[in-house]
């Protein structure tokens, strides 16, 4: 008998371009765990409320500058619509929050 292992699958999560009017959740996505978690956020958002950033991606650090990477691996981000920040366990309550969840 041989067992099958497959890859995970990841989902293409939408980024801010694709929904440019969404608040921005950043996380980490190197980390399985945390990529699990948002690509389980993206499934609850069927209005398409949220758009998605690793925080390794260049485009943090250009448009957050002052978001250091440190404060990014300590706690996720979201950043909502009006540039307003909620991070650690406030940004899970805005994103359920704007998911309707």
């Amino acid at each position: 008998m041989s067992i099958k292992v497959t890859a995970p699958t990841t989902v293409m999560l939408p980024s801010p371009e694709e929904r440019p009017n969404a608040s921005i959740v950043i996380y980490d996505g190197h980390c399985r765990f945390c990529r699990a978690g948002v690509e389980r956020l993206h499934r609850l958002d069927p209005r398409g409320t949220l758009a998605f950033l690793s925080l390794h991606d260049p485009a943090v650090t250009h448009r957050w500058p002052d978001l250091s990477h440190d404060d990014l691996m300590q706690q996720m981000y979201v950043i909502d619509p009006q540039g307003g920040r909620h991070a650690g366990a406030e940004s899970l309550r805005y994103q359920i929050g704007r998911a309707h969840v």
